[in-house]
């Protein structure tokens, strides 16, 4: 079965479910993000880090706080999202993408870079069995002619 990623589903990806069981810190650390507010995203991940709670919860599409904030390319945030732990090798529910995939198909190459030198993997492949620098090798190949 082929999964793809289309603009409608991400755009969807971004919302959290209005009624859920996640705790406060976790839902406020969710619209933080899809904000942008710096100063609220501080905020969440100190009250999500004096609560115990997990950095890498996902939300109802598998996507982690750090998948949005790359969407989002919000260098910031994921820089404090990594610093707080999150994993930038975790893989969304929808096409087994981990941060670093996100992040080179959108072409947030400056997101990528913090992404490596926080020790992505190049290897970890999607459900298509596709690296992240697939993401990027095959729209060169077909821009420059090769097959």
């Amino acid at each position: 079965m082929e999964l793809s990623v289309s603009p409608q589903t991400q755009k969807m990806n971004l919302q959290t479910p209005r009624k859920s069981s996640l705790s406060g810190s976790r839902k406020d650390l969710w619209f933080a993000i899809r904000e942008g507010s710096l100063v609220d995203v501080d905020s969440a991940l100190t009250t999500l880090k004096k609560s115990g709670g997990n950095i890498n919860l996902r939300n109802a599409y598998g996507l982690t706080p750090l998948h949005i904030a790359i969407w989002r390319n919000h260098i910031p945030i994921i820089s404090r999202l990594l610093a707080a732990g999150a994993d930038p090798d975790a893989k969304d529910g929808e096409s087994g993408w981990s941060s670093l995939h996100r992040a080179l198909h959108f072409g947030h190459l400056t997101v990528a870079s913090v992404l490596i030198e926080s020790g992505a993997s190049f290897t970890l492949e999607d459900i298509k069995l596709q690296t992240p620098v697939d993401l990027v090798s095959g729209p060169i190949a077909q821009v420059i002619g090769e097959q």
